[in-house]
């Protein structure tokens, strides 16, 4: 059993990867990043106060599930629509069982810097 397609109610841009251009004087490549849309559900993890040395600190990162199969890698990007119209980073991504197969896959997600 998978995860409910009726359920992944947000379309997303994710990057599949990327290809080399043409080479410039330097000998650098121009990179291109190939991107897909995949339906998903963004969401926020409830809020937890993880024990640090400065004392407590609320955490509330941003998860996405996408169905099985999903191109994802760590270091990818993904951008969500409102209220998630950023650029994130995927910081992991946890398959979800059911019985023996993956129903769908988890990201953990962090805001994207430039």
């Amino acid at each position: 059993m998978t995860y409910p397609a009726a359920l992944l109610i947000h379309t997303a841009t994710l990057e599949t990867g990327e290809t080399s251009g043409t080479v410039d004087a330097f000998g650098v490549a121009a990179v291109t990043k190939t991107t897909t849309s995949v339906s998903c559900r963004f969401g926020k993890a409830k809020e937890s106060y993880p024990r640090t040395s400065a004392g407590p600190m609320p955490d509330r990162s941003v998860s996405c599930i996408v169905p099985a199969g999903s191109l994802v890698a760590v270091g990818r990007r993904i951008t969500g629509p409102e209220p998630f119209n950023q650029s994130y980073q995927i910081t992991s991504v946890t398959p979800a069982y059911v019985a023996t197969s993956i129903s769908h896959l988890v990201l953990t997600l962090e805001v994207a810097g430039v």
